[in-house]
């Protein structure tokens, strides 16, 4: 039976126009064993997903998805999360308990098995994982390798027929991630789970395969065993061919006999390359080509003691080395062994305890920085909505003029090949992808020593060649770049030096080929398979070449731009005269800023009564609520901007929808009876019930329309989230009287996804931030209040009467607090209070409460100032990426 028939597949993402995946028609059969590959950015990871509907992006798709003869769209949710496992790159991503054992329980308890039942599949599995060892350990004391284990095991716990891996060893050390495929075919031969697995490094997966999907230019270009795919690829002249394993390549680069079967794993390559040597003339390897450098010290770290916590264990013991100007050097190591923890310490983000650290500059004009860092994840560079934007984004606060800037920019974008990428958004990008664009981000700043925490991780073949081209110049401009890799197959080409760390230390040194020669384990596979036969061969070329007597000619065909990131002509170019262009404040907002920061410090020291005689009870109201105001005029005049175009979002119609129609009912209706009885028949005494009425009634819409059409979690999530923010701003700001977030939260929200959405985080986050400050008869009214201002807002901005501007969002912020959550609340306080209810006890209410509702009013326009745009500018990014727009 076939586990999944994917058939004339195309998928595009939001806003890009271009088809990531084109007519994609293959199929899986029952218990085999599929790798997917190809170069960075080839919609590998985006197939994937799509093989599992709750994790497929947002787009335009087209072409139909089988699973098991069935339509896979009519899966239920529970039966994608039992059958089809799928495991990501990142294992901290994956892990949502404390601890391990709780981490195998969590998907069965979440399926809603029994606790015998739950109990019996963990012992298994914990067993059948050799887990049992650390089963009662905390998730944060294990290592990567163990954390990838759990995440495999907590899956296969829910006994799923299919397991798909996106990358899942490239965070991992060479023996982690061997530990962790050997379990992945155990699973696939032991327990005949179909398998389909995304990877860049091949030498260990292709031996497990049974097929090869190779993906290029966005379509299928081989499907077939690994020992045909591979034939395929190199009478294509593929580029993808590079990432094939080392017997593979070396096959076929040395024997012309195309009837004998092409070796795959190192016993059969090293049986055939046995074969070969005997029948044939070996040639004596010429000696390495080391990159030149100087013998100036640009690092120097001597005897480094560093731990995280005073009371935790060393994680460098006595680390002691020596990096060289012009150098390209890799530390290699397994995972936890202090090679991320000497980069940080080399950049000074960490200082050790014990040990001296000496940067050397070059004194050269032509950087900008001393050192800089690429670090493991470099989504944490990332700040704009384009890459183009991220790059420019450097520059900010720098006294670079617009040529010189543009000539950078140009310049990175072309050295890491990001011209088809500019406008996509950062995270958007495959993981090879980022590499690249976070990579000319750090160019940018024209460091002299240059540290890479991963860098190759995600890249394809045929770019990691380009990327050590791109290291090649960046020495001979006199740059030091430090390396940290498993890739031990880039290891053994590129640097001139390879370092080894183990418990904290450096514990052998030397050139690539001496360094892994003398490996038996942390070693390439053309070294494993040329063990014994040829001396010293490290690398495929090595190989090769020891058999041919020729070099393979391994580089791309690409005109290597100099690098004029590192040439100093800046001096011709006029310093800009701009000062929008610097980022800089002018005069007057300086002025305006320090005064208005002062006189808000004053404000809070009148209202927070710190100086009894000097309190908000000794002086006038006016002269009080005037120190408020006027700073903060002040503070928004310095700081404040002017507001950015929106992003036009489509819109169908500003005709109400029926569940808007429907939700006007309610808020109009049915929640004022509510209260109104509450208050008549209930004396207030039940205001939780009232306030739970409250809250199924701004609900009901939801489920009568949500139940029709399936919504996924990503949509209650977002709401939930905004929810979470208002509950948390209102906490943050509980030492300022009505000094509040919440209102300008709700209208972010109705403005954002609708009326309907406003009222629901309104009425939320005044229920739950309640539990913190004190429940009361006064709940359900401050749910009401908050809510119908989301409510109105939504209603108001999808008819087009409220504009996203950040000058209307506060004005409509204003009236609202004031009218309507000002007035309501001033309204219960006159009908609850002990006196007859008549028009001047409403008037003296409403005048005893305007001081506060000013206050709260001023904090809503305060938070809408600065925080309405950069909010529903992140919340548009949200609603096109994963299609929440109506």
């Amino acid at each position: 039976m076939e586990t999944y028939a994917i058939k004339n597949l195309s998928f595009r993402y939001p806003e890009t126009g271009i088809d990531v995946l084109k007519d994609i028609t293959f199929s899986v059969n029952e218990g085999e064993f599929i790798t997917v590959c190809g170069p960075s950015g080839c919609g590998k990871s985006t197939l994937l997903r799509h093989l599992k509907p709750d994790l497929s992006p947002h787009g335009v798709l087209s072409g139909e998805i089988f699973f098991e003869e069935k339509p896979i769209s009519d899966l239920s949710h529970r039966e994608q999360s039992s059958k089809i496992g799928f495991v990501m790159q990142s294992p901290e991503n994956q892990i949502v308990t404390d601890k391990v054992w709780h981490e195998l329980a969590f998907g069965l308890e979440s399926l809603g098995y029994d606790n015998n039942t739950i109990r019996k599949r963990v012992a298994e599995t914990a067993s059948f994982f050799g887990i049992q060892n650390y089963f009662e350990k905390s998730v944060l004391e294990l290592s990567g390798g163990q954390k990838q284990i759990l995440n495999l095991a907590s899956i296969m716990a829910m006994q799923p027929s299919v397991l798909i891996l996106d990358e899942p060893t490239s965070q991992l050390d060479p023996i982690a991630a061997s530990e962790f495929l050997h379990c992945v075919s155990r699973i696939n031969h032991e327990l005949g789970t179909t398998v389909i697995i995304t990877e860049h490094r091949l030498d260990e997966v292709l031996p497990l395969s049974d097929r090869v999907l190779v993906i290029e230019n966005n379509g299928i270009s081989a499907f077939d065993s690994p020992q045909k795919v591979g034939k395929i690829l190199k009478e294509k002249d593929s580029k993808t061919f590079l990432s094939m394993p080392a017997p593979m390549q070396i096959w076929q680069a040395v024997t012309e006999n195309d009837n004998t079967d092409c070796p795959v794993t190192v016993p059969s390559g090293k049986k055939w390359l046995s074969e070969y040597a005997q029948n044939h003339k070996m040639y004596e390897l010429t000696p390495e080509n080391i990159q030149k450098h100087s013998d100036k010290e640009a690092v120097s770290l001597n005897d480094i003691w560093f731990r995280y916590e005073k009371s935790g264990a060393d994680v460098l013991k006595g680390l002691s080395l020596k990096i060289y100007q012009g150098e390209f050097a890799a530390i290699l190591g397994g995972n936890g062994m202090g090679k991320s923890t000497a980069l940080s310490i080399i950049c000074s983000l960490n200082k050790p305890y014990r040990g001296k650290v000496e940067i050397s500059p070059l004194n050269k004009n032509s950087f900008d920085t001393l050192v800089a860092a690429l670090p493991q994840n470099p989504q944490t560079l990332f700040l704009k909505k384009t890459v183009l934007e991220d790059l420019y984004e450097v520059f900010d606060g720098r006294k670079i003029s617009k040529e010189e800037k543009e000539k950078r920019v140009t310049a990175a974008v072309k050295l890491c090949r990001l011209e088809s990428l500019c406008n996509r958004h950062p995270y958007d990008l495959s993981g090879g992808e980022q590499q690249r664009a976070a990579l000319a981000k750090i160019l940018l700043i024209r460091p002299q020593i240059l540290l890479l925490d991963e860098p190759t991780k995600g890249l394809d073949a045929e770019f990691k060649i380009e990327f050590a081209q791109i290291i090649y110049d960046l020495n001979k401009a006199g740059i030091t770049v430090l390396m940290v890799s498993h890739d031990v197959e880039f290891c053994a080409v590129y640097p001139s030096r390879c370092l080894m760390f183990f418990n904290g230390e450096v514990v052998s040194e030397g050139t690539p080929r001496t360094f892994f020669s003398s490996n038996s384990f942390y070693s390439t596979s053309a070294s494993r398979m040329s063990k014994g036969i040829i001396d010293n061969a490290v690398s495929s070329n090595d190989v090769i070449y020891a058999c041919t007597g020729q070099n393979r000619d391994i580089q791309i065909d690409r005109n290597t731009p100099d690098i004029d990131l590192f040439k100093n002509d800046t001096e011709n170019i006029p310093r800009p005269k701009n000062k929008a262009e610097n980022k800089k404040l002018s005069f007057l907002k300086k002025i305006c800023g320090f005064f208005g920061a002062v006189l808000f410090i004053l404000g809070l020291i009148v209202n927070l009564e710190y100086i009894p005689s000097f309190s908000a009870k000794t002086l006038p109201t006016w002269f009080n609520w005037g120190i408020i105001g006027v700073s903060v005029a002040l503070l928004m005049i310095a700081f404040g901007t002017k507001s950015k175009r929106p992003i036009d979002l489509p819109r169908k119609s500003s005709k109400l929808s029926k569940r808007t129609v429907s939700m006007a009912i309610m808020v109009l209706l049915a929640i004022p009876v509510t209260i109104f009885v509450g208050m008549t028949y209930l004396q207030d005494q039940k205001y939780l019930f009232i306030s739970l009425l409250v809250m199924i009634e701004c609900m009901v819409p939801f489920f009568l329309v949500f139940e029709g059409r399936h919504p996924k979690a990503r949509e209650l999530v977002i709401i939930s989230v905004l929810c979470a923010i208002a509950v948390a701003g209102r906490l943050a700001f509980t030492m300022l009287p009505q000094f509040k977030p919440v209102v300008a939260i709700v209208i972010i929200s109705g403005v954002a996804f609708g009326g309907e959405s406003g009222f629901l985080v309104g009425a939320v986050s005044m229920l739950v931030s309640n539990l913190m400050f004190g429940q009361g008869p006064w709940t359900p009214w401050q749910m009401f209040a908050a809510g119908i201002i989301g409510f109105i807002g939504g209603i108001l901005f999808k008819k087009g009467l409220l504009g996203r501007t950040r000058t209307s969002l506060c004005i409509y912020g204003f009236i609202a607090t004031m009218v309507i959550y000002g007035g309501l609340m001033n309204l219960y306080s006159a009908l609850t209070s002990h006196s007859a209810f008549n028009l001047n006890m409403l008037i003296t209410f409403y005048v005893q409460g305007f001081p506060m509702d000013i206050v709260h009013a001023v904090s809503t326009v305060i938070f809408l100032f600065f925080g309405a745009e950069p909010m529903l500018e992140k919340l548009d990014r949200i609603k096109v990426k994963y299609g929440l727009i109506e």
